[in-house]
């Protein structure tokens, strides 16, 4: 049998670069080789595309990435692209998770995982999750937006002050007082020109993983998680060695983890979303308050969804199986009635 040539996009020119290295070599090393052939795609901080046999194992939590920016970067992304059959995407934050990535696919006619264009420039913008997570009645914690050019108007402390289209917590902070706001701000705006001013909430941090096709997404078991190197789930407690407990599944009722499960699809579905995705939220008392949602979840070994699909009883290669086998139905309800 012919075997699928399957390309592993990762790394990529956000600041998640580092997580991206990560998850696409543990996407490439699970995948199976009897039936795929196997390219690793990184694309550097510059822009440029190359394959490539290395791999990267774990996070490096204290190291930085920058992008770069060279007119040249995409000459080769083309040519490389065309060596495959369908693109398994392993990439977060922007160029990769945000739309502009699965639109450059679409239009060259390559099929790739996860979330199409839309469902991924809506999740990977918080201020717009926000709105229709509040259209569709699910709870999330108030907040103002605010750009460079702006003042706060408006301030509830304590406060998370985030990015608007950035993941793995990156340029977030707490704030308790409101001296401290200018440097939070600061910090944030180093990664996006809108930036957020949540309310913070003291409570329970879950997450839901959700995966399978649009029309009939499974939910996954919660994880449960407990910071020990800061007060939320924060860089540091995400990727630093102890730096949180994280436990599946969550030890919540079984009438709280459905209702929970409940939202996350709902969640899900209102943002139209595919192949997998992670919602991240809070718990307080018995209100679930939704932060936020991300179209392409870490993929490392230590990764939340790993965890919930091994406690699913779900192997991450037949997971693998899956999102691919989503990649080419979409591909082919887009595409197959082309005449060409």
């Amino acid at each position: 049998m012919k075997k699928i040539r399957v390309g592993v996009v990762f790394g990529g020119q956000s600041s998640e670069h580092g997580i991206s290295l990560a998850s696409g070599s543990n996407v490439a090393a699970n995948l199976n080789q009897e039936k795929y052939e196997i390219f690793r795609i990184l694309i550097n901080l510059d822009g440029s595309w190359k394959l490539t046999n290395k791999e990267w194992l774990g996070v490096d939590s204290q190291k930085t990435y920058e992008p770069l920016f060279n007119s040249n970067a995409f000459k080769n992304a083309l040519g490389i692209i065309k060596k495959v059959n369908v693109i398994f995407l392993a990439l977060h934050g922007r160029g990769g998770e945000d739309g502009s990535l699965q639109g450059f696919l679409e239009v060259n006619r390559v099929p790739y995982t996860g979330s199409g264009i839309l469902a991924s420039a809506l999740s990977i913008n918080k201020l717009v999750t926000k709105k229709l997570l509040n259209w569709g009645e699910i709870k999330t914690p108030k907040f103002i937006a605010l750009r460079k050019e702006e003042a706060v108007k408006e301030l509830f402390l304590p406060a998370i002050v985030k990015p608007n289209d950035q993941g793995s917590t990156i340029g977030i902070s707490l704030v308790e007082r409101k001296k401290d706001l200018a440097a939070a701000l600061k910090k944030a705006f180093r990664f996006s020109d809108t930036v957020l001013i949540e309310e913070y909430i003291k409570g329970l941090e879950v997450t839901c993983g959700v995966i399978g096709r649009s029309w009939a997404p499974v939910v996954l078991p919660l994880v449960e998680i407990v910071p020990k190197v800061s007060l939320f789930f924060d860089y540091r407690a995400k990727y630093s060695f102890g730096g949180s407990d994280e436990i599946c599944p969550a030890r919540l009722s079984k009438g709280l983890t459905k209702k929970i499960q409940n939202i996350a699809k709902e969640v899900f579905q209102i943002l139209g979303c595919e192949g997998m995705a992670r919602v991240d939220m809070i718990i307080t008392k018995e209100e679930v308050f939704t932060l936020e949602l991300n179209t392409i979840p870490g993929l490392t070994p230590i990764s939340l969804l790993p965890k919930e699909l091994e406690v699913a009883n779900i192997s991450f290669e037949k997971f693998l199986d899956q999102q691919i086998n989503i990649a080419f139905e979409r591909y082919n309800r887009s595409f197959k009635k082309e005449k060409h």
